[in-house]
């Protein structure tokens, strides 16, 4: 099977490259109060890192900062904003401009992830790319809930639901 970090990826480079604007993208899941990312290659692996390391809980006490974890945030200049100022150097260093960010919510309508459209120049939305926004969202949380699925169907069929331990089932698939 595949796991979240392969799908994730593939639909950011199906984002990348057939959206009409170059771009980077990348999805995050909230776990723990952190932002946990989960593609590879989309973005440089120092400002993945630099986002993983954030803690979420100064940013959700700050009214203007947690706004992206509860609607759509579109950013046309990174750097006009004081309140993302930790971002700038390292979005500088990738010559990031503008950013669109867009909630993941699973179906209770709770935020687990975040969709995010990196720009290297000022980028306004038109009218067709928030529909495209509010499509990708949905898109991702049935990918999330597909895995969640074939992993508990998976732990069903291969452990024992009373002890948690690996059932005959699974010794006789490891033994082929």
């Amino acid at each position: 099977g595949y796991d979240k970090s392969f799908i994730f990826e593939q639909i950011c480079n199906y984002v990348s490259t057939t959206f009409y604007k170059e771009n980077k993208c990348c999805i995050f899941l909230v776990e723990q109060n952190a932002l946990k990312v989960l593609t590879q290659s989309s973005i440089p692996e120092e400002l993945k890192n630099f986002l993983s390391e954030m803690n979420l809980v100064q940013y959700l006490l700050n009214e203007k900062t947690a706004r992206f974890l509860t609607e759509p945030i579109i950013t046309t200049n990174i750097y006009a904003l004081e309140e993302w100022k930790e971002l700038h150097e390292v979005m500088k260093k990738y010559n990031f401009f503008s950013t669109w960010s867009q909630p993941i919510k699973n179906y209770e309508d709770k935020v687990i992830g975040v969709f995010s459209m990196y720009f290297e120049e000022p980028t306004i939305p038109r009218a067709p790319d928030y529909t495209f926004l509010d499509r990708i969202a949905p898109i991702i949380t049935l990918a999330i809930n597909y895995l969640e699925q074939k992993s508990e169907i998976l732990r069903l069929a291969f452990y024992d639901h009373k002890t948690g331990l690996r059932n005959i089932t699974f010794f006789e698939k490891e033994l082929d």
